[in-house]
């Protein structure tokens, strides 16, 4: 963590002026907090000669100030941050940025889909962990259990460039030295996401870091407004000047509309409390989250939050000659997001929220139109007084008929995009 501060103050001051000017520096750091961090990790992984690497970075989604950063076991020995410098497919935690995609478009939660339990869509096979077949859904449903099938074919309907755009103002794009004059691609404090615009983009095949995904998603604790991660509170010189104070005040950029990431937060709410992330589920207070797996259990991933922190948790090998998956490991056959990462951030948040003021997520007001419509019931909570957005779909939202037996794409005469390159094996939940 100091030294990302310093790296930024380097990019924003020059060398000679940080080794030589006398700052005085107050950061975004919880020390209480980075330690809770710690022992979290390293409880769980606690045989440092076998167990993988990790990383865990909690952000305070109303300000983006990074109140912990967990990038390794021991930076004197390796020095490669984990959290911020190592990009990594983000596996099914790219699933809520479709939904938020679609939710803005104006379509419905309650939209259904078949879940076979294999796919061809444009000429590219899909499918899903271990090959179940969930017959028709809805997109809460398909989202708590995490369905393959169900959300290439929301995919194609949203088309992948604008999940790719939405998901960098989200914060997929987040980069620690705002406000310099280093460019993105060439900062030593962050690599820029990869995040190619075809459908298996909606399963993980992008490559984010665990601080992008723990910005992004703290894009919808804040209910629509993203707030840029920062490291930095107040720089002080040596002639007691004050260069530098992060505004506080800010209210950031608004993404979605607030009841859109109200619903986000409703759906992985479910995914938290009965579905692939149960593990992370806490005692005293709602959590929404989601789990990532990529394809064979090369990373595993959990990012979650409650309304006021958000925390994201990331579990792989290096990656230096070849890719090796997490088998065998502290009595798992496999490292799954559910797992250990979920483990993991349950452990972080029960110590960090602990005396903290219990917040509830807001409920959100039904909106939109529901695609393939069927008799499933519905899973949304009765209406608020919150308003619904009233975005315009592109294209128009039009009711597709229900149709069992379309086994080779989704909505039928919808545009059929040309993927770029092949897509990537069954991504796990």
């Amino acid at each position: 963590f100091l030294e990302k501060v310093r790296q930024y103050l380097v990019d924003k001051y020059g060398a000679e002026a940080v080794n030589m000017g006398g700052f005085r520096v107050r950061t975004t750091l919880d020390m209480k907090m980075q330690e809770q961090a710690e022992r979290a990790v390293e409880g769980v992984l606690d045989r440092p000669a076998d167990d993988p690497r990790a990383a865990l970075v909690a952000i305070d989604p109303h300000s983006g100030a990074v109140r912990a950063m967990y990038g390794g076991r021991d930076y004197a020995k390796r020095q490669l941050n984990y959290a911020t410098d190592t990009r990594r497919q983000a596996g099914s935690t790219m699933k809520p940025f479709v939904l938020a995609q679609a939710l803005s478009d104006g379509y419905s939660v309650e939209s259904a889909f078949e879940g076979p339990a294999k796919l061809i869509v444009d000429g590219e096979p899909f499918a899903n962990y271990d090959d179940v077949n969930y017959g028709w859904m809805n997109l809460t449903e398909a989202t708590r259990l995490s369905v393959n099938t169900v959300y290439v074919q929301l995919m194609k309907q949203v088309h992948p460039d604008r999940v790719v755009a939405l998901s960098k103002k989200h914060g997929l794009a987040a980069e620690l030295h705002l406000g310099t004059s280093v460019k993105p691609a060439r900062s030593p404090l962050e690599k820029p996401p990869i995040l190619p615009d075809y459908l298996s983009l909606g399963l993980g095949a992008g490559d984010v870091t665990t601080l992008q995904l723990a910005s992004a998603f703290g894009t919808w604790a804040n209910r629509g407004w993203h707030q840029a991660p920062h490291l930095v509170e107040k720089v002080v010189d040596s002639n007691g000047r004050v260069i530098e104070q992060h505004d506080y005040r800010a209210k950031g950029v608004q993404v979605v509309h607030p009841n859109v990431a109200d619903t986000v937060n409703q759906v992985l709410r479910r995914a938290v409390e009965s579905g692939t992330g149960t593990a992370a589920r806490l005692p005293d207070r709602q959590v929404a989250g989601k789990t990532g797996t990529t394809s064979d259990y090369v990373d595993a991933r959990f990012v979650g939050y409650t309304p006021s922190l958000v925390a994201s948790v990331w579990l792989g090998y290096d990656n230096d000659k070849h890719k090796r998956s997490l088998l065998n490991i502290h009595g798992w056959r496999a490292v799954s997001g559910g797992t250990l990462p979920a483990r993991i951030f349950h452990d972080f948040m029960i110590q960090a929220t602990s005396g903290t003021e219990v917040q509830s997520f807001v409920e959100p007001q039904p909106f939109g139109v529901p695609l393939n419509s069927t008799t499933l019931p519905p899973t949304t909570a009765a209406p608020t007084t919150q308003p619904p957005p009233q975005p315009q779909p592109q294209p128009p939202p039009q009711p597709q008929p229900t149709n069992p037996g379309f086994p080779q794409s989704t909505l039928p005469g919808q545009p059929q995009p040309t993927l770029p390159g092949p897509g990537p094996g069954p991504t796990r939940p």
